[in-house]
């Protein structure tokens, strides 16, 4: 009925079909971000759709046809936006009947977010999300989901990612399973294998958002430096990538003879697919539809117009799912991303002033034309905006096409784990650690960001109304993607530095005796020392997979081999990061206290050790560990043979390290009981020069007399930010300064590192504020 309306349209007012066709995308699009408006009020958009088709009939018989088409695609719009809205409503009030009842449903797919899983549920009524610590449900369990309630409805949630409502204090019990894992599921699974077989953490973890737009594995710290330098649409699956991979396809099939019309098909199968492993991103599948009617375009000999391309794919999945276009943050960025790109010649004046060489002036032009077209949204949204973006993006974008074609290449080496991988993999790690080592180091910049940014509406009006006087009354020049070679000679430059800096740095930290790395695992501990010859030993494992982003950066890429793991208690908060080390690194020898791991996690960690067949030693008050003959050795003070009571904290193990004069304790969780019958027993050694402080700098341990008698020259506490518990308390803060130690806190610094040289301790490494 569209085609035929469209048809009649266009010989009737002698236009041609495509113009008629983008004139009703526009309107449609238009329709639906007036409903947008006033979704809320039924009625009003019954007047709004009844009037516009009124109009329209009057139009029919007069001389003004050419508004016929925008007047009913927009009332089409209107009424697509209200169904869309009673549909979703109507979804969650049936959900919600179901408060505090069980309900029958599928596990579709599941997400790990640190230590939780996020489950997508399937419901006759829609998809339910809900969150849960146990690790054992997967996708295709069939379960019996009790949710004590839900959280208030949500356009934006439903918009973006299809949930319909979202469970509170759920209960879930597992008693079958209907299907195998479905075919994305299980894709994203093996990739997400596969380069964690090459690649470590960050690394692997960024590399998958940049491919398929799959961001909810990284770390935090990664997460907060993109968004402070304003480069989080790095990892969406991007127009551009998905071009490059179309276009590249295209001309080998070419090379290969294949018709030109069969080359086409064959890419867009390839667009399809990578569009479907994303999940239907908005990005994603904007992008695949621009790229699809390019190809098309191609293949018929027609040119091809961007901004026509844009319009279309907008419409078409305004059309599909009306609610993205005043909803969806992601569909909103991309599609004015994008419009900035496509008009970017605009913009042409403000960045010649800046040399052409290596393609400075190209990218700056680019970056400034998606920035101008996105930051008000952004500020206004987030209520935070990064200073610098204009510069990042600069830096990081052209990396980003080398990082996506070296991290499909990583990906498929993957599935054949061996040195041989790790060799293949190794650029892939390198263009990736250049993109975070640049993001870490813009991100620290004073002043770069602000968190209090406001952007009213009447203020979006006005930018948008400046932006759209400066595209249209500029004289324009057709879009062209530009290609230099001094662009990728720039970023060749920029990887080779970024090698040499990396292996000069590694070279420097491997002549140390040892490296003592604190890391920055949130409100847990996970401490990493790493001795000559590559010994590796680590002291807990945090309380999530944070542990594996730590380790990325502390171990050499080529080393995937962890010799002793101590783990000092049973709470999880020191150990569930085990089950995370044991997927990307191969371990020797653990060590475990001669108190009861009797916990939930703990069984679970030691029958995963014990399916692996690593060695578990009990160890108490003077085991000991010699490295290298007596270069370093790391010595247990606490607890006793036989234990000291039930309490994990109080019977956690207390390791001492020397190097040489050094000396250094690691407190875990040991209490101030532990701490003065350590001190009556003489274990405990005078002036130190490093202390990893106890329980995460609680009240509960750190005496004043056990400080006395360590005077530590660096204390370090490992804490989370913000955490619920108060720690650090200020009066072990007070106690360390008045006993003129240097501390530092992971929590305001990140990751706190030092190394060991001839038995002195060297400057301490960290990102503490200035």
């Amino acid at each position: 009925m569209t085609v035929g309306f469209l048809f009649v349209y266009a010989q009737a007012n002698h236009v041609s079909i495509g113009k008629a066709f983008l004139l009703m995308n526009a309107a449609l699009v238009a329709g639906i971000a007036c409903g947008s408006l006033f979704v809320s009020q039924s009625s009003l958009l019954y007047i709004i759709g009844g009037l516009s088709l009124g109009i329209s009939i009057f139009l029919l018989f007069s001389r003004r046809r050419f508004w016929i088409v925008f007047i009913a695609s927009f009332c089409l719009g209107c009424l697509l936006l209200h169904l869309a809205h009673s549909r979703a409503q109507s979804d969650y009030k049936q959900l919600a009947s179901f408060a505090g009842k069980g309900i029958e449903a599928i596990v579709k797919t599941t997400e790990q977010e640190r230590s939780a899983t996020v489950l997508r549920i399937a419901t006759n009524s829609g998809i339910l999300s809900a969150f849960t610590f146990d690790r054992s449900i997967s996708a295709g369990d069939k379960i019996l989901t009790t949710c004590g309630s839900f959280a208030p409805f949500s356009l934006s949630r439903y918009a973006q990612q299809g949930i319909v409502a979202e469970c509170k204090n759920v209960t879930i019990f597992v008693h079958g399973h209907e299907r195998t894992m479905g075919m994305r599921e299980q894709l994203l699974r093996e990739m997400h294998r596969s380069l964690g077989n090459v690649l470590p953490s960050p690394g692997a973890e960024l590399i998958e958002g940049i491919i398929i737009g799959q961001k909810q594995q990284l770390p935090d710290s990664v997460t907060e430096s993109l968004q402070r330098t304003g480069t989080t649409h790095v990892v969406v699956l991007s127009g551009y990538n998905i071009s490059v991979i179309a276009f590249c396809l295209l001309t080998i099939f070419r090379r290969f003879g294949i018709g030109l019309k069969s080359s086409v098909w064959f890419c867009f199968s390839a667009v399809f697919a990578i569009v479907a492993l994303s999940g239907f991103q908005a990005p994603a599948v904007r992008a695949g539809i621009m790229v699809l009617l390019v190809l098309i375009a191609r293949s018929v000999g027609r040119p091809h117009n961007a901004a026509g391309a844009l319009l279309v794919s907008a419409g078409i999945m305004a059309s599909l799912q009306p609610l993205i276009v005043g909803w969806s943050l992601s569909f909103q960025l991309s599609f004015l991303a994008t419009l900035g790109v496509v008009m970017q010649d605009a913009f042409r004046p403000f960045v010649a002033w800046l040399p052409e060489q290596f393609g400075i002036r190209e990218n700056a032009q680019t970056t400034l034309a998606a920035t101008v077209m996105t930051l008000p949204v952004i500020a206004h949204a987030f209520g935070s905006m990064s200073y610098i973006t204009l510069l990042a993006n600069a830096v990081i974008l052209p990396l980003v096409p080398i990082v996506f074609a070296f991290g499909l290449f990583a990906c498929a080496v993957g599935f054949f784990p061996g040195s041989i991988a790790l060799v293949v993999g190794f650029p892939a790690y390198l263009a990736a650690n250049a993109i975070l080592q640049v993001l870490a180091f813009l991100s620290r910049i004073p002043g770069s960001f602000t968190d209090q940014a406001t952007f009213s509406v009447p203020l979006l009006v006005i930018w948008y109304a400046a932006v759209l006087a400066l595209l249209f009354l500029k004289k324009k020049e057709p879009y062209q993607t530009m290609q230099r070679r001094g662009s990728s000679i720039g970023m060749y430059i920029f990887l080779s530095a970024s090698c040499i800096g990396m292996i000069v740095v590694g070279l420097a930290q491997d002549r140390a005796d040892l490296q003592i790395h604190v890391l920055d695992v949130g409100q847990g501990d996970a401490i990493h020392l790493r001795a000559k010859n590559n010994f590796d030993m680590l002291i807990d494992t945090g309380p999530d997979a944070s542990i594996l982003s730590g380790l990325g950066a502390t171990m050499p890429y080529f080393d995937r081999t962890v010799e002793l793991i101590v783990l000092t208690h049973a709470h999880a908060d020191h150990i569930s990061g085990m089950e995370y080390v044991l997927e990307k690194y191969s371990v020797k020898e653990v060590w475990i206290s001669p108190q009861s791991y009797d916990t939930d996690t703990g069984k679970r960690v030691l029958a995963e050790l014990a399916q692996r067949k690593i060695t578990v030693r009990t160890v108490s008050q003077g085991s000991e560990t010699r490295i290298n003959g007596d270069q370093v050795v790391a010595r247990v003070l606490w607890p006793p043979p036989e234990g000291d009571g039930d309490d994990p904290n109080h019977n956690s193990l207390v390791v001492e390290t020397t190097s040489g004069n050094f000396m250094g304790m690691f407190m875990a969780d040991a209490d101030v009981e532990a701490e003065q019958k350590m001190l009556a027993r003489g274990l405990v050694p005078e002036s130190i020069d490093f202390l990893k402080v106890g329980h995460q700098g609680s009240q509960t341990s750190t005496s004043q007399e056990f400080l006395s008698r360590l005077r530590p020259t660096v204390a370090v506490i490992s804490v989370g930010k913000e955490n619920s518990y108060g720690h650090p308390h200020k009066t072990i803060i007070d106690r360390l300064h008045a006993a003129n130690a240097s501390v530092y806190r992971t929590d305001l610094c990140a990751r706190v590192s030092t190394i060991v040289q001839a038995g002195v301790i060297g400057a301490i490494r960290s990102f503490c504020p200035p």
